[in-house]
């Protein structure tokens, strides 16, 4: 049996512990003490790596391989800055849902950790494309400043499908439309849903504001048209809605104080 490299060993051991330390810390939303924990253990199996060479180029140190080849450890910094990507996304992901379900989201929170672990992956010369990640959190973002007038949006159309229902109920007991209008209206009024259907899957792949906002006109205008019911989408809504969809079209795009509030809530 070889002899056990017991300096090796030790770098090993530590990056292992200290990556279980980060998903404890994780467990227990430390998003700060995580970051700092895999950090370290990412440093540490780098130099476990590393020093099975004898000569290296990277990071500004040269000098000559005795053990593997140039490929390999060009292999190895491709794993590495793998990792590192899914553990970032997974430490930004954890802040961005932290306290969706108690009402207390923190996106000026998540934002600032965002770019502070991407300027330090950056400060650490790491050639990291977290456009992807970007992305996602881009439509996490409009996800919440959507929510709170689609929420106002389904309430309005919701009551105007339940007038409608009431309408066509009432002309049918008064013999103003028979069993077979009343059902033809029926089959007209299921096209309106009381709210905006697959929230939370459209969020993920599409331009939410203006799904919602095309969803609200058209079940508008058909309340008004076969129903004669008149709701009325606030301006307001409107024009936040048109905002917000323009931001999606222009990704990525600036985060400021006052979308941070609307995605807050």
């Amino acid at each position: 049996m070889g002899k056990i490299q017991w300096d090796r060993a030790f770098l090993f051991m530590a990056g292992v512990a200290f990556t279980i330390l980060s998903f404890i810390l994780i467990l227990r939303e430390s998003f700060t003490g995580s970051t700092a924990a895999f950090t370290s253990s990412i440093v540490l199996f780098f130099f476990y790596h590393i020093s099975k060479f004898k000569k290296w180029k990277g990071f500004g140190i040269e000098a000559e391989f005795w053990e593997e080849t140039k490929k390999e450890a060009e292999e190895l910094l491709e794993r590495l800055k793998s990792i590192v990507y899914i553990y970032t996304r997974e430490i930004i992901t954890r802040k961005a849902q932290h306290g969706r379900f108690i009402s207390r989201l923190d996106w000026k929170g998540t934002w600032e950790l965002y770019d502070t672990l991407v300027k330090k992956h950056d400060d650490l010369g790491q050639d990291i494309d977290f456009g992807n990640l970007r992305e996602y959190l881009d439509r996490l973002f409009i996800r919440d400043m959507v929510a709170p007038y689609a929420t106002t949006i389904n309430q309005i159309v919701s009551k105007g499908k339940t007038a409608a229902e009431r309408k066509i109920d009432l002309h049918l007991k008064s013999n103003e439309i028979d069993e077979t209008e009343f059902q033809i209206k029926q089959k007209k009024l299921e096209r309106i849903s009381h709210a905006f259907p697959e929230y939370e899957k459209r969020a993920e792949s599409g331009n939410l504001a203006n799904e919602v906002l095309d969803w609200a006109q058209t079940a508008e205008k058909l309340l008004h048209e076969i129903f004669e019911v008149d709701i009325e989408i606030p301006q307001s809504a409107v024009k936040k809605l048109e905002e917000i969809s323009d931001l999606y079209k222009n990704r990525p795009f600036e985060i400021t104080e006052e979308l941070i509030l609307m995605a807050n809530g």
